[in-house]
């Protein structure tokens, strides 16, 4: 008899010592049953429907309420699992995978998008280089010694006016019906008076005389006046038309420009950009002067 009653005490006292169950789940750090896991080849399917141990009442531990853990069934049964894992550890997988699979950056590039890199920075050197840039070379000695014959040259009419000192490419409707390119310096703009003193090399712009140290010149020589008519002491001059620009080769005695009337006045409409860069030779390579 008195072991009968005791039998409820010592049940009762270990009910109090078991771990306390919230709606049907265990507290996370308490561990009422143990698994036989010492196979790693077992299955998860094995493991599932492994049979639970009861502890011994020695081995379990009774857990403070400040570290029980509360479960939401619902919460539980919501979360979705990341694919391909299942198991006990399945929860502490998905928790040391911060960034989903689906947003991952690649780091490699494929073949498809170097050769979409390329096509696009080759149309866009085009398009630059079509609509903003030209490519010209020099043909004739009349721009020695600045330019030589075969220089290549990369010119632009965007933003451009031109003014006294600019080295254009244009065309001249009255040379070779306006089909070849001649390359000159611009000396005068529409308005202003050109006065050339033809004997001794020097050229005025509305009175103020041009440093021209950019010339080749002959001092045996006087230059060639072409179809301008000079005075007596070798001077002509000549107002430029509103609209065009007087033109002179640097090499005065070797060129044909604005003191022809083959070449005459050229029409800024007709002008088709100024010279930047020389581009070859590349031992000459740079800005232009």
């Amino acid at each position: 008899m008195e072991e009968e009653k005791k039998f409820p005490e010592e049940k009762a006292s270990v009910q109090e010592k078991m771990p306390i169950v919230t709606n049907g789940v265990l507290p996370k750090r308490s561990i009422p049953f143990k698994r036989d896991l010492s196979s790693k080849a077992e299955s998860t399917k094995t493991e599932k429907n492994a049979a639970p141990v009861l502890l011994s009442e020695k081995e379990v531990r009774v857990l403070p309420e400040s570290e029980i853990i509360f479960h939401d069934e619902e919460a539980e049964e919501s979360r979705p699992e990341k694919p391909g894992i299942d198991g006990p550890f399945a929860e502490e997988s998905q928790e040391d995978d911060p960034i989903p699979e689906t947003q991952r950056t690649p780091t490699y590039i494929t073949a498809f998008d170097w050769a979409k890199t390329f096509l696009f920075s080759l149309i866009a050197v085009i398009f630059v280089f079509t609509l903003l840039f030209r490519g010209v070379t020099v043909s004739g000695p009349s721009m020695n010694d600045t330019l030589q014959n075969n220089d290549y040259l990369i010119i632009s009419d965007l933003f451009f006016k031109p003014k006294t000192g600019d080295i254009v490419v244009a065309q001249s409707s009255t040379y070779k019906n306006g089909k070849e390119s001649i390359i000159k310096r611009v000396i005068a703009t529409g308005g202003q008076t050109v006065r050339i003193d033809f004997v001794n090399w020097r050229v005025w712009v509305d009175g103020e005389e041009l440093q021209e140290d950019y010339i080749k010149r002959s001092e045996e020589y006087s230059m060639l006046s072409e179809d301008m008519t000079p005075d007596s002491n070798g001077i002509a001059e000549v107002t430029v038309e509103e609209g065009f620009v007087f033109v002179m080769g640097d090499n005065r005695n070797d060129s044909l420009d604005s003191r022809s009337n083959t070449i005459g006045q050229i029409d800024e409409r007709h002008i088709m950009g100024k010279v930047l860069i020389r581009l070859l030779p590349f031992s000459e390579f740079g800005k232009v002067n």
